[in-house]
């Protein structure tokens, strides 16, 4: 078994073209996350496929099952060259090569510099406090702020380059810079302060858009709205604790000037959030139960949206837990988040690979099940 993962290990590297000498430490690792799903979307016409439409769908997720490759080679003097490759496993075999956490870097005492492609420090510290991450009921439903055109908070971001300092009595700060692609103030970062201690994490972020992500774009720019006049910004601050079996977590955040609306008026609606959540797990041997609350509040009237997950987890070993779970969404008169995106977003498809279309409509209060098995190598 031994030698036929090394010899796995070998044909990946040579596939992908990085060099490796005999000295370097490299590691194929992964997550196979197979769930059978039910989506309920309490719309009339929510799917659609073609000609056909209904309320609801069962189908198939990988909920962001991911390949990679990583290694290290040790310089002397205490420095270390990095890299990762990480994939998305898809069932179209349409997901291409690198297309998540992608990276070069050099580590020593100073601390680590990478860059390439990766998460954005803020989506890194939603990641850590998510307790159904990757799963129906992912937070990203309602933390990311994808109102007016904004390209969220809960980024992957290409040509980043990012900084993390060394832990220091526990603290650890890490910044990112993604480059504009030569459109003016598009620039883009994020920033990062991190406490742990014992049973105890807590963590701080900022982002900023650049205006130059919107100008130029479709919007108003009648009262009281203006348009790319400034930066989408959010700050977050998330936080965990462990007490015996239990696992409690929590986030909030602000975030605004969404999609480089700025409020300059009394009734702009969505051009700022404020959201936040609450949740639990309990764990008995290989067993556990977990819950988590979250609420979005974005400008305007009747556009608040709450979900509610709760799930049941069973470990077989370090590598395989099974689980089960359940969430639904309650959406204001105005609101019509769903439960399935984030991280579990699935493309459901017939046997001949038409993708159906599934839609929320404001008002209506979507929910889903889904069952599957984790399977970590």
């Amino acid at each position: 078994m031994t030698m036929k993962k090394t010899l796995i290990v070998a044909a990946v590297g040579a596939v992908i073209a990085v060099p490796v000498v005999a000295q370097a430490d490299v590691t194929l690792y992964g997550k196979f996350e197979p769930s059978l799903d039910y989506l309920n979307t309490n719309t009339t016409g929510g799917v659609t496929n073609g000609s056909s439409t209904s309320k609801s769908i069962s189908g198939f997720s990988l909920n962001s099952s991911r390949w990679g490759v990583k290694g290290s080679e040790d310089l002397g003097d205490g420095l270390r060259a990095l890299f990762q490759v990480e994939s998305t496993i898809s069932t179209d075999g349409k997901a291409a090569l690198g297309n998540r956490n992608t990276f070069a870097g050099i580590a020593g005492g100073f601390g680590t510099v990478i860059a390439g492609r990766h998460d954005t420090p803020m989506k890194s510290l939603g990641r850590a406090v998510d307790l159904f991450g990757d799963q129906i009921g992912d937070s990203r439903n309602l933390i990311s702020g994808k109102y007016n055109g904004s390209v969220g908070f809960d980024l992957r971001v290409p040509d980043v380059v990012a900084y993390v300092t060394p832990q220091i009595g526990g603290f650890k700060g890490v910044a990112a810079y993604v480059f504009d692609g030569g459109v003016s103030n598009a620039g883009t970062y994020s920033l990062l302060g991190e406490y742990k201690m014992g049973p105890m994490m807590v963590g701080l972020a900022y982002e900023s858009h650049g205006k130059g992500l919107y100008n130029g774009g479709s919007g108003t720019t009648a009262s009281p709205y203006t348009y790319g006049t400034n930066a989408e910004t959010g700050v977050r601050l998330a936080g965990s604790y462990k007490i015996g079996a239990f696992k409690l977590v929590g986030l909030i955040e602000q975030l605004t000037n969404l999609g480089g609306y700025q409020n300059v008026g009394t009734t702009s609606t969505k051009s700022k959030a404020v959201v936040y959540g609450l949740g639990g797990m309990y764990t008995m041997g290989s067993n556990a139960i977990k819950a988590q609350v979250y609420q979005a509040n974005p400008d305007g009237s009747n556009n608040n949206s709450t979900m509610f997950a709760i799930g049941f987890d069973h470990t077989f070993s370090k590598r395989v837990m099974a689980f089960v779970d359940y969430a639904h969404m309650t959406n204001q008169s105005g609101a019509h988040m769903n439960v399935w995106g984030g991280g579990h977003a699935a493309t459901y498809v017939d046997a001949t690979n038409s993708a159906a279309g599934i839609s929320v409509k404001s008002g209506k209060n979507p929910y889903a099940i889904s069952t599957g098995m984790m399977i970590k190598f």
